[in-house]
């Protein structure tokens, strides 16, 4: 069932219809009008406002589990069987002191106190180390590119190729779409996710102002611009061996940026490579 699914993969299969339902509009809308603000408008609104409110969803729920490992207590934990509850916290109590996290002398109450502590030190470094700041891994996101802009190169461009259009000129456009889908998207959704994990305190009204300024700002223009960007280097490749190069410059550019982005080697990624890592259980870690 979709909701056994992992949660990574339920939001992927929930981007794809989103993406291909703003795709499919996109192309009956093109049938009757000319015009291209509705792309701006599903494209960029719908599918990247959706992907901003899921991530701000997902952030919410991670800070939610970050402050109750902050406040553990083996007290408040759920036990399977609530009449096993004494002995489950009497074989902790045993294993504190013979590991010597708590003195051998300690009584269980305070053996159990010093776990208590030392899930609080280890388990929101663990997490954050576990869950990481990308929700998603980059083949994820390129599976989100590539469903939703491959097809238009596939209806556009290499159609096109039937209709007697340059071969060179299919290859170039193809070199576009493969950048946007494999590099700017990518880096795209890193930065929607870092902005909707931004100012959680925010709610109602100034959480959706938040949401929507920051997209139109920092990913919509940004966007728009290197899309323009990419497109006339592309045009210009046909003729220009320096505009190819400078394409091919781009293209290793934005590749180390995505490198940087998803292995979490850059300001905004690294927050689960700076966590401290587990101690020797003798050391008090679990």
């Amino acid at each position: 069932p979709f909701t056994r699914w992992p949660r990574s993969w339920r939001s992927v299969q929930s981007g794809l219809l989103v993406a291909y339902l703003a795709q499919m509009s996109t192309i009956v809308l093109r049938s009757y009008t000319t015009f291209a603000w509705h792309e701006l408008i599903l494209w960029n609104g719908v599918f990247g406002l959706f992907v901003m409110v899921a991530c701000r969803r997902w952030a919410r729920e991670k800070a939610s589990i970050q402050t109750r490992l902050a406040n553990f207590s083996v007290h408040n934990c759920i036990c399977v069987c609530e009449t096993d509850r004494p002995l489950v916290c009497q074989n902790i109590a045993i294993m504190m002191r013979a590991v010597g996290a708590a003195p051998d002398d300690a009584s269980d109450e305070t053996a159990l106190e010093h776990f208590d502590q030392l899930a609080r030190d280890e388990l929101p470094s663990a997490f954050t180390t576990c869950m990481g700041r990308i929700s998603l891994s980059y083949k994820q996101v390129v599976v989100f590119s590539v469903f939703w802009q491959g097809t238009t190169f596939l209806d556009a461009d290499l159609a096109s190729l039937a209709l007697g259009r340059p071969f060179k000129e299919v290859l170039l456009s193809g070199v576009g779409w493969c950048f946007w889908s494999t590099v700017c998207l990518p880096l795209a959704f890193v930065g929607m996710e870092y902005l909707a994990a931004s100012f959680l305190r925010w709610t109602g009204f100034r959480g959706w102002m938040w949401l929507t300024c920051s997209f139109i700002l920092f990913i919509s223009i940004p966007c728009f611009v290197v899309n323009k960007f990419i497109w006339v280097i592309c045009g210009m490749a046909e003729t220009s061996n320096l505009a190819f190069v400078v394409l091919l410059l781009s293209f290793g550019i934005g590749g180390a940026g995505v490198y940087l982005a998803f292995s979490g080697r850059c300001s905004l990624t690294c927050a689960c490579r700076r966590s401290r890592g587990p101690r020797s259980i003798g050391e008090g870690s679990l």
